[in-house]
């Protein structure tokens, strides 16, 4: 059980259900993540990513490929690598990341008096560090090193 790091998270109560939120940090910045096991790809909003430390604007490089998700039919994206991610305990180096634009997210969550937030934690991530989320407790536990290799 060593290598297993307990993340507090936030049940954020909507009109028509809930979302969980914890904080992560990304080059020793706190980052509101929204947990998404629905979502492919751990990603973080254009705006919102240059507001943090370290980051370069020439070190996001933008894709031909169109990504889904997040309410929308398709949406441009790019690719970085963060200096630092932080999950709990866990600190991962040069973890690639994928770039959209989370402004109509955030916009709602504004409307509805929520906090907006800086990314969202994917299934890549989640299923990597075989991710078990405790409604209970209101927890995420990860593991904290040796994770699950990928096929």
């Amino acid at each position: 059980m060593e290598n297993i790091a307990l993340i507090p998270i936030e049940l954020v109560t909507l009109e028509n259900g809930y979302h969980l939120m914890l904080t992560a940090r990304v080059n020793g910045a706190p980052v509101r993540m929204l947990i998404d096991t629905g979502a492919s790809l751990t990603c973080f909003d254009a705006e919102r990513i240059l507001e943090l430390p370290d980051i370069d604007p020439d070190a996001i490089f933008e894709t031909e490929e169109q990504g889904t998700g997040l309410g929308t039919n398709s949406m441009q994206s790019a690719f970085t690598e963060l200096e630092t991610f932080e999950v709990g305990a866990l600190l991962l180096e040069d973890y690639p990341v994928i770039i959209i634009d989370m402004q109509h997210v955030n916009e709602s969550y504004i409307k509805l008096g929520v906090e907006p937030i800086d990314g969202v934690l994917g299934s890549d991530f989640l299923l990597r560090h075989k991710a078990v989320i405790d409604y209970g407790l209101l927890d995420l536990s990860i593991m904290a090193e040796e994770p699950v290799e990928e096929e």
